[in-house]
């Protein structure tokens, strides 16, 4: 991920703020090197469920 793009994701890891999944989306075997790999990065966050419950 370019480092202009992950400044925030960046810092919200640092303080332990968010967790992150990644996988790899697809190849691109004609591009560079640098950018022959598309990514999908989540950022998952429990729900309480509790509250729909009631």
């Amino acid at each position: 991920m370019p480092a202009e793009s992950n400044e925030v994701l960046s810092k919200l890891l640092d303080i332990q703020l968010i967790e992150l999944t990644a996988e790899i989306t697809h190849l691109k075997e004609e591009a560079a090197a640098w950018e022959n790999v598309a990514v999908a990065i989540y950022v998952l966050k429990e729900k309480n469920l509790a509250i729909f419950c009631q």
